[in-house]
């Protein structure tokens, strides 16, 4: 009869899938952006460092609201630490020009398609791009009373005021 031959045949396909942009938010405080992808970055084909200032490019409008300009200081991971590669949650450091109104908004997309890649060198394309995040409204004063006594003063803000960033704790006057 006819044998039956048992063989084990291995193969390995190659990742050919470009990285994406999968998920952004900008925390209440409007400090930083937080940028999700759908795997590991890096800043070039080789899969060897982190992605940098070069490699995002954002679109920033004001729309009449009071901050007129934004500039990206610094991406960092979730540590607080310098990017090496590889990582799929970033932390985009902004500085404002004034405090937002709400109005404001902004999204990010690589610079280019040679700027962001996967470890196996797929570039992003520059159409991936971040939700068009708007900014939280800043606490802005509105109004103040000096008493007649020069005791106290009455201030009046625009919105809520919190002892903390996560806006839990109550204003005190140590804050």
């Amino acid at each position: 009869g006819n044998e039956f031959i048992s063989e084990t045949i291995q193969f390995q396909t190659a990742d050919e899938s470009a990285p994406q942009i999968e998920n952004s938010s900008i925390v209440s405080t409007n400090q930083y952006v937080i940028i999700e992808f759908n795997e590991g970055v890096y800043s070039n084909s080789l899969g060897l460092d982190g992605i940098g200032l070069n490699d995002l490019d954002y679109i920033y409008e004001s729309n009449g609201g009071n901050c007129d300009s934004v500039m990206i200081t610094n991406i960092l991971n979730y540590n607080g630490a310098e990017l090496n590669g590889g990582e799929s949650k970033v932390y985009v450091y902004m500085e404002l020009s004034a405090a937002p109104s709400g109005l404001e908004n902004i999204l990010f997309a690589p610079a280019d398609a040679s700027s962001i890649f996967d470890q196996f060198g797929n570039a992003m394309h520059p159409s991936s791009i971040t939700e068009n995040l708007n900014f939280n409204a800043s606490a802005i004063i509105t109004d103040y009373t000096l008493s007649q006594n020069n005791e106290y003063i009455d201030v009046l803000f625009s919105s809520g005021l919190f002892g903390n960033s996560n806006q839990t704790s109550p204003l005190e006057k140590e804050d």
